[in-house]
């Protein structure tokens, strides 16, 4: 074999490789050599927060997520609608994982001090990148889509 024929038979798989990973989902990214686990673990705010088409961002302001390569999840703050109410700052933890697929995120929350059930969240995933992730919740019913755009904080 040549040099060439050398060099092409090695790029090939690695070429077959990087798009077989990377073409994931609907909105990217196109190439990533990061896994999906190292870009999802970050500490992120909320730059966008929808409710069937309602942009709510501003309530979600003061809140911060905390995704760990571990599986462990944070969730600092909550709604600024709460704060009127006086129910302030609340922190939430539990693990995460993607399903079978990689197209989902789901949180399973630790239940609360008063509760023996706790609740479980899954997101699809519409783009993973290491600074920037949009999710989906797409639930029956009337009234339930929710989207969300996180940035890294």
């Amino acid at each position: 074999m040549t040099s060439n024929q050398v060099r092409y038979f090695l790029f090939l798989p690695v070429l077959f490789a990087s798009f077989y990973t990377s073409c994931k989902y609907k909105e990217g990214p196109l190439i990533s050599f990061r896994t999906r686990t190292d870009r999802i673990s970050n500490t992120w705010k909320f730059d966008k927060v929808e409710h069937d088409g309602v942009e709510i961002t501003q309530r979600f302001a003061l809140t911060s997520l905390n995704i760990k390569e571990d599986g462990l999840f944070n969730l600092v703050g909550g709604d600024t609608a709460d704060i009127i109410h006086q129910k302030f700052f609340q922190s939430y933890q539990g693990t995460w994982f993607f399903d079978v697929d990689d197209d989902n995120i789901i949180f399973d929350f630790e239940p609360p001090p008063d509760s023996a059930d706790g609740a479980r969240d899954t997101w699809t995933i519409l783009k993973l990148m290491s600074d920037e992730v949009w999710l989906e919740m797409d639930l029956p019913g009337k009234h339930n889509k929710k989207e969300i755009v996180l940035k890294k904080l």
